[in-house]
């Protein structure tokens, strides 16, 4: 009794129609899955908030500054590409012990999210209370932070809320409040889990210490942020059309082309030409009025005679190019063929 076998063009078909938001590839060269990207969209409106770059620089000096002033510190502060994520993605990459700080930064609306590792806040009391002269206890296993580790966060969370203050305020006027300060992420987990953050995660570290700092935002009402935080616009008396016709006149100057003069033409039928053999004479116009052409399209006319007994064509143009700028084909040739002259 034979058993009905599903194809793997069939198996493909089911794989791909299975509703979930992985993608299978049932082409051989590339038979491997990946997972849909939900966020593509906002990060691309992300991507056009061209002032983010230059106030996220700004903000790094400032949480530097920061640490070395009121935690006696001195820690490289480099802040990531912003990314947005949703809520399960987020916290997915989250360490075990942290510090969640729920914050409210208007005019941004829903709660913000300010996540600190044990591992920073450990190092951090360390070098602020003990000096730092011995290597900092290891917070593995350990999901509740001690109380200095609490103040250390109270005062973390303050400078890096001036650095956000600071570094916005000529785009936009953050007003900054913490709600909420909790050992664990269930203030996070109450959100929806497709919800999605814009994350400003931030890179610190020293010779023997390297972590992050994570802030998330409700992406839908920082959206509404685009235009306030947009790169540079031309100004709206520079035409760009003259501008590009300037740079083409400029780059046409020193193309090469081709200027033949053609002395006669006739029309023949196919089956003449085909019919041409060594030998064959086939009889021209009377010389009269010479073709100038340029790259093999007609651009002026000439006569054919001589000048200081040599062979030559007077040309004169008609109906040339403009090329833009006050230039035009004619002066162009005119000044190709006057530096020919002055070569000879």
């Amino acid at each position: 009794m034979s058993e009905e076998v599903l194809s793997e063009n069939e198996v493909d078909a089911l794989m791909e129609s299975s509703g979930d938001d992985e993608v299978f590839f049932a082409d051989d060269s590339a038979r491997e899955y990946r997972r849909f990207d939900i966020t593509a969209r906002e990060q691309g409106t992300v991507n056009r908030m061209g002032a983010l770059a230059a106030i996220l620089e700004r903000q790094d000096e400032l949480i530097h500054h920061g640490l070395v002033k009121q935690l006696s510190t001195d820690m490289a502060v480099k802040c990531q590409a912003p990314r947005v994520f949703s809520v399960s993605e987020a916290i997915a990459a989250l360490p075990e012990g942290l510090v969640l700080v729920t914050l409210n930064l208007k005019p941004v609306a829903g709660d913000a999210f300010l996540v600190i590792s044990l591992n920073t806040l450990s190092y951090l009391v360390h070098r602020y209370f003990g000096g730092g002269k011995t290597k900092p206890p290891s917070v593995t296993g350990r999901a509740d932070a001690t109380s200095s580790e609490m103040r250390v966060a109270s005062k973390l969370t303050e400078l890096y809320l001036q650095s956000v203050t600071n570094a916005f305020k000529e785009k936009v006027a953050f007003e900054t409040e913490v709600i909420d300060t909790q050992n664990n992420l269930d203030a996070l987990e109450e959100r929806v889990a497709t919800e999605k953050y814009l994350a400003l995660v931030t890179d610190v570290s020293t010779p023997d210490f390297e972590d992050v700092l994570r802030l998330f935002v409700p992406f839908e009402s920082f959206e509404s942020l685009e235009d306030k935080l947009a790169g540079p616009k031309q100004e709206s008396g520079v035409s760009l059309e003259g501008e590009w016709q300037i740079r083409i006149a400029e780059q046409m100057q020193d193309v090469a082309v081709e200027v033949s003069g053609v002395l006669a033409s006739i029309e023949l039928p196919l089956r003449e030409v085909l019919g041409l053999k060594v030998g064959d004479v086939v009889d021209l116009a009377q010389l009269g009025s010479v073709s100038l052409e340029v790259q093999n399209q007609s651009v002026g006319f000439g006569q054919f005679g001589v000048f200081d007994d040599k062979k030559s064509v007077k040309y004169g143009m008609t109906g040339l190019l403009d090329l833009g700028a006050g230039v035009t084909l004619s002066s162009a040739v005119d000044q190709a063929l006057n530096e020919e002259t002055g070569n000879e």
